[in-house]
């Protein structure tokens, strides 16, 4: 199960012929039971493409840039 967390933060510019906007988007999440799909640590003959696989901790990080420009008719 990963526990995901967003945060959003924008802007809109309106002028009279248009509106623009803009923002920025971060998202963090987290787990501490991620399977994992390969380890090599200790490979045997019997699973020596694979290893064996365990649940370790994992964290994930995003960042996006949000701009959107609209025309006024």
């Amino acid at each position: 199960m990963w526990d995901n967390y967003h945060f959003q933060l924008g802007a809109n510019f309106k002028r009279r012929k248009f509106n623009l906007r803009a923002g920025v988007q971060l998202s963090y999440g987290h787990t501490d039971r991620y399977a994992q799909p390969a380890n090599f640590d200790t490979p045997t003959e019997d699973n020596l493409l694979i290893g064996e696989t365990l649940n370790v901790p994992a964290k994930r990080f995003g960042a996006g840039l949000l701009l959107s420009y609209i025309h006024n008719f």
